[in-house]
């Protein structure tokens, strides 16, 4: 039984002059079967843009608690992850939501992704994709370390980030340089004590939106990194 209202927007946008859409999806609780809601809802309101889930290139979930988060990348694997590859993300943040419980589904769609999209695999699984990549666009999963220090921390995602500008130049055929960048940052990390986050990050000169979140499914994920690059023209 679905226990909250389910409500979709979706905004036109355009990414490197591939046009698609930027679709956002809450509801009220986060049980399975809200997910399911979830999925149903977005699906319509994709087609009503001439969309289809195989065109998704980002899916970002967030949930009020981990219990929710949890039940929601289940339910992304089964709906969106396996059968149609995209890049994903998972936040944890009850201050998103009224009432103590909530989800919400934020999705990135572009035309005709769904026709010559190449996916690699994030190793170990989950999540089962690291790199999804359209012509010459390709999205990032959500890139994280688990070392305990912050220092140490950022460090190792900077390689983390190079290794997986690597895949993608493996997808595309060509070197992939990042053109935006989000962070994710725990509220307990003081932000002055990031300096230039993009930059330790291995991300110099990449804009970069740093955005709030109150928890992850582990307690010592403070930092998550979502990407989106393009490939370099040809020489």
């Amino acid at each position: 039984m679905v226990s909250g209202a389910i409500r979709v927007t979706v905004e036109p946008t355009e990414v490197c002059a591939r046009s698609g859409a930027w679709a956002t999806a809450t509801a009220a609780s986060a049980t399975p079967a809200d997910y399911d809601a979830l999925f149903d809802a977005l699906e319509r309101s994709l087609a009503d843009h001439d969309l289809h889930p195989a065109d998704i290139v980002r899916s970002r979930l967030t949930a009020a608690t981990r219990a929710g988060r949890n039940a929601g990348s289940v339910v992304r694997l089964r709906r969106l992850a396996v059968p149609y590859p995209c890049a994903t993300s998972s936040y944890i943040d009850p201050s998103r939501f009224e009432g103590g419980d909530g989800a919400m589904l934020e999705t990135l769609a572009l035309c005709g992704a769904g026709d010559d999209k190449l996916a690699a695999e994030h190793r170990p699984s989950p999540p089962p994709w690291r790199v999804v990549a359209t012509g010459d666009l390709a999205f990032f999963s959500g890139i994280t370390s688990f070392e305990p220090a912050l220092d140490d921390q950022l460090r190792d995602m900077a390689d983390r980030v190079a290794a997986a500008l690597s895949v993608a130049e493996s997808l595309v055929g060509r070197p992939v340089q990042a053109f935006r960048a989000a962070a994710y940052v725990h509220r307990g990390v003081d932000l002055a004590s990031l300096g230039d986050l993009a930059g330790r990050v291995g991300l110099d000169r990449v804009p970069l939106t740093i955005a709030r979140c109150a928890g992850f499914s582990y307690p010592g994920k403070l930092v998550e990194v979502e990407i989106d690059g393009v490939a370099e023209a040809p020489v």
